[in-house]
């Protein structure tokens, strides 16, 4: 299920470094017609506490590159970023334990930083990082995602040094946007400092464990616990101030992790409330429990599908179907191919 950009609440700390380039190129007419255009007052742009919904992060970005006329590109923006850009978080990443515990981070706390992303850890032969959208972006979702991995690519760089070897990879096409001053393939892995693949199956980082494994000079726990306790409170009081539907399906997903699938009754009775209370407050939202709960089923079952060898019918318990034709043939109503195909289809690259 794609979240609502309005849900969306998107930290200045991610794009307040970037909005330098619109400090240097807008004079004060320039700049309030943009504000206007965004949807912001001059008071809540300077504020510190200020943040940008989605809608309002992505009339922003359409705005500029219309402004701009696409003389801009990612080089641009992420020449301002550094690696304390991300404030706590760069703090508790260039402090942590193990290279492990800086995964963990990210895949954790990216929501705080860029809610409209998640980011999953894959461990086999090689690391891999994987970055998915959660809501749409349309155009842009190429912009925000090369910013999203440059901005983390510049921490890793702090912290692991200019010796670490990782390969950064886009699904998008390379980028023809900057007219004249276009990049091309060569100057991104220049500026990135690693080889990079466009058109991949995948968007995120992909790396040896031996070739980044980070220096222990930089551990310091005191700091690192300190630093995470204060980003675990920023994400509890995120998560309380989002939709309802968003909380039901938190619950699910971490249930689901578990292989446990509960029922409206259930969910209900752990949130402290009767089930008609529940499925009118869902109702409120356009949303049935149903949808919610099909929605991280098939998320699961996917998942499984696309990276483990297990059996269909192995992966259909999983997903909470007790038996394997009704979850192949609700699978195949959903996305119109069977499992069997789709894992064919999908199989991530080995």
């Amino acid at each position: 299920m794609k979240r609502t950009l309005k849900d969306l609440q998107f930290s200045k700390a991610l794009f307040e470094p970037a909005q330098k380039v619109v400090d240097e190129k807008l004079n004060n007419d320039q700049f309030q017609a943009y504000l206007d255009h965004v949807g912001i007052k001059q008071a809540d742009y300077d504020s510190a506490s200020f943040s940008f919904n989605g809608e309002q992060l992505l009339r922003s970005h359409r705005w500029l590159a219309e402004y701009f006329q696409e003389t801009t590109t990612i080089k641009d923006w992420l020449a301002h970023y550094s690696a304390t850009s991300l404030g706590f978080a760069s703090i508790a990443l260039m402090s942590a334990p193990s290279t492990s515990q800086v995964l963990r981070l990210i895949e954790r706390f990216l929501p705080l930083y860029m809610p409209a992303m998640e980011a999953h850890i894959e461990q086999k032969h090689a690391v891999t990082l994987r970055f998915v959208y959660t809501a749409d972006f349309g155009e842009t979702s190429a912009f925000f995602m090369e910013l999203t991995l440059g901005v983390l690519n510049t921490i890793g760089r702090e912290i692991i040094g200019d010796g670490a070897e990782w390969e950064i990879h886009f699904s998008h096409s390379l980028p023809s946007s900057g007219g004249a001053d276009a990049l091309s393939h060569r100057d991104y892995e220049a500026l990135f400092g690693c080889k990079i693949t466009f058109n991949s199956s995948f968007n995120g980082l992909i790396g040896n464990p031996e070739s980044i494994s980070m220096s222990a000079e930089r551990v310091n726990i005191a700091t690192y616990e300190k630093a995470v306790d204060w980003l675990s409170h920023e994400m509890q009081d995120r998560q309380a101030r989002q939709s309802f539907a968003g909380k039901v399906k938190a619950l699910l997903e971490q249930h689901a992790n578990h292989n446990r699938y509960l029922s409206l009754e259930e969910i209900a009775d752990e949130m402290s409330l009767t089930a008609r209370t529940f499925s009118r407050k869902l109702l409120k939202e356009n949303l049935q429990f149903k949808t919610l709960r099909n929605d991280v089923r098939f998320t699961r079952a996917k998942q499984l599908l696309r990276d483990t060898q297990k059996p269909l019918k192995q992966i259909a318990q999983s997903a909470g179907f007790q038996h394997g034709d009704v979850f192949s043939k609700a699978f195949k109503a959903q996305f119109g191919e069977t499992p069997s195909q789709w894992r064919t289809n999908h199989r991530r690259e080995r």
